[in-house]
C-alpha cells in the first residue's frame, strides 16, 4: 500500500498537482499498518492518517473514525496513537462519523476533558447537539462547558484575527467568459478530482491568455508570474539621481561611505559597504521587479500613482502629485521616515547651488533672476514652472536668454 501511494504522489507531482486523498480500501490498509508499523515508516503513517484521509462522511472517513473510536474505547491499539491522540484526531474530522463517539466520550473520566476541547470547535453536530444538551442538564460538567463555549462563539473568537487589509491581484480575462471556460465539458470526467480538473481551466488560447499546453493545460505559469509580482517596492537601481540618493541612504545606514574622513581615501572595499550591497541585493530579489533597473527620476512617482506599489523611497513630491490627481489613492498612502539601518537612520537631501559665471555678459539679468527665483520659492505660483538650468560641471550655472529673463526680471513688461 505504501509503495503504491508513494508512486501515486510522484505521478501527481509530475503533473503539478497534489496527491489524491486515501480511499476506503487504502485507509483500511493504513489501519492495519498502524497496528503494527514497519520500522522507519512511523512518521509517514501518522501523516497519512492525520492529513490524507478526507473528513466528513466520505467512506474513507468512516474507516478512520471507526479505528480511532476503537482506540479511544480500548478496543484497538496502535503504538503510534494513544487514546488522547485518537480523540484529538477525531476532533479534526469536522463532523459526520466522529460525532457519536465524541459525545459518548464526554462521560469517560479519562478522556472527557480532551473530548470537550474537541467538541468546542466542532459545529456540524446536527441532532447530536441535543445529546450534548441532555448531558449538560444531567450535570456533566464538560458537556456544560461545551454548550457555554458554543454560546460564547469561542469556535470563532479563538481563531486568528481577520486581516484588516487583504491585497489581491486580479487575473483579468478579456472579453466574454463562461463556466465552460473555467470547467470545460470535455474534462468533466475529472471534476471530482478538483486539483486535476483545475489544470483544464482556460486551456484554450485567447487574447491575454497563454495556456501552458494549448487545449490541455491552462495558463498556470502566467498565473504564477502574476502572483509573484504581488505589490512590489520601488527603489530605482538605474543611472539617475534618485537611485544614487537611495543607495547612499542604505550605505550610510549600514555604516558605509565612499571616502574616509580625510576626504581622500576610498572606502568602497569595506565590510559596511559589502553588507549594504548584500542588503540591497536581497531587497531587489525579494521585493522588486526588474523594471527598477531602467527607471528614471520620475518612475517611482508613476509607480506609486499606479496603485501597484507597496512602498517607494522618495521625497514627498510623489505623494503631492497623487494628492492632486487621485485623492482616494492619496488617502491610502502613509508617509514615514527612511528605514533605520545598523548604523542608524541616515538619509539624503538634494542641495542645488546656483552661480553666475564671471564670463557671463548678462550678470545683472542673472542676478535679477536669482532674486526673483528666491522670491518665488517664498511665494509659490509667482513663477511658471518651465525654467531652464544648464549644468556646467561646477554647480548649476544660469545661462540667461535675454528676452525671456528680462520678462522674468520684470513680470509686468510687455513681451519682446
Amino acid at each position: 500500500m505504501l509503495e503504491a501511494y508513494r508512486k501515486h504522489v510522484a505521478e501527481r507531482a509530475a503533473q503539478g498537482v497534489v496527491p489524491q486523498p486515501l480511499n476506503a480500501e487504502q485507509t483500511a490498509g493504513l489501519v492495519e499498518l498502524l497496528k503494527n508499523p514497519p520500522a522507519g515508516e512511523e512518521q509517514f503513517l501518522l501523516d497519512l492518517i492525520t492529513n490524507r484521509v478526507p473528513a466528513g462522511v466520505d467512506e474513507a472517513a468512516y474507516v478512520k473514525a471507526g479505528f480511532l473510536a476503537a482506540i479511544a474505547k480500548g478496543e484497538a491499539a496502535s503504538p503510534l496513537i494513544s487514546k488522547q491522540h485518537a480523540v484529538e484526531l477525531l476532533g479534526t474530522m469536522q463532523g459526520g462519523y466522529n460525532i457519536v463517539t465524541l459525545v459518548e466520550l464526554l462521560d469517560d473520566p479519562e478522556l472527557s476533558d480532551t473530548t470537550a476541547a474537541q467538541l468546542k470547535h466542532t459545529l456540524l453536530m446536527f441532532d447530536a447537539f441535543h445529546d450534548v444538551a441532555e448531558k449538560a442538564k444531567a450535570g456533566n460538567a464538560n458537556a456544560k462547558a461545551v454548550m457555554q463555549s458554543w454560546a460564547d462563539g469561542e469556535w470563532f473568537k479563538n481563531r486568528a484575527p481577520v486581516a484588516e487589509k487583504v491585497t489581491l491581484t486580479v487575473f483579468k480575462v478579456a472579453g466574454e467568459t463562461n463556466t465552460d471556460d473555467l470547467s470545460p465539458a470535455p474534462d468533466a470526467w475529472s471534476r471530482p478530482d478538483i486539483p486535476l480538473h483545475a489544470l483544464a481551466m482556460l486551456k484554450m488560447a485567447r487574447d491575454g491568455i497563454t495556456p501552458d499546453v494549448p487545449g490541455s493545460v491552462g495558463p498556470l505559469k502566467q498565473m504564477e508570474e502574476l502572483k509573484a509580482k504581488g505589490f512590489p517596492t520601488g527603489i530605482g537601481l538605474a543611472h539617475h539621481n534618485d537611485s544614487r540618493n537611495s543607495w547612499r541612504a542604505i550605505m550610510w545606514s549600514h555604516g558605509g561611505s565612499e571616502v574616509a574622513k580625510d576626504g581622500k581615501t576610498l572606502t568602497w572595499n569595506s565590510k559596511e559597504v559589502r553588507d549594504a550591497l548584500k542588503y540591497l541585493k536581497a531587497l531587489y530579489k525579494e521585493t522588486m521587479t526588474p523594471e527598477v533597473l531602467a527607471w528614471d527620476d520620475s518612475s517611482n512617482n508613476r509607480f506609486l500613482a499606479s496603485g501597484r506599489a507597496s512602498w517607494i523611497h522618495n521625497p514627498i513630491s510623489a505623494y503631492r502629485t497623487i494628492e492632486g490627481s487621485n485623492k482616494a489613492l492619496a488617502e491610502k498612502i502613509h508617509i514615514g521616515l527612511s528605514p533605520r539601518g545598523p548604523a542608524g537612520r541616515l538619509s539624503f537631501a538634494n542641495c542645488l547651488a546656483f552661480g553666475i559665471t564671471k564670463f557671463s555678459k548678462n550678470q545683472d539679468t542673472a542676478k535679477a533672476f536669482l532674486a526673483l527665483e528666491d522670491t518665488a520659492r517664498r511665494k509659490p505660483g509667482l513663477l511658471g514652472r518651465r525654467v531652464l538650468f544648464l549644468h556646467t560641471g561646477g554647480g548649476f550655472g544660469v545661462f540667461p536668454f535675454r528676452a525671456p529673463l528680462a520678462r522674468l526680471a520684470n513680470p509686468g513688461a510687455a513681451p519682446a
